[in-house]
């Protein structure tokens, strides 16, 4: 969140991409993590100008965590 609230939003994409991964690996990670996930995604989209796909992000975030 961070890299995107400094404008280093490739270097962002990057690290959620590379949380993404770690999760992946580990399932209990990608459950416990997961909504976390998505709001970053979320938020990235938004910094991009892309708010269908941030709203989907969020909603998924949502459904994730209940």
């Amino acid at each position: 969140m961070c890299r995107l609230v400094m404008g280093n939003k490739t270097q962002a994409l990057q690290e959620i991409s590379s949380a993404a991964s770690l999760c992946r690996q580990c399932p209990r990670l990608l459950t416990t993590h997961g909504p976390q996930l998505h709001t970053l995604l979320g938020l990235y989209s938004m910094s991009m100008d892309c708010m269908e796909e941030a709203a989907a992000q969020f909603l998924a975030a949502l459904n994730v965590s209940c």
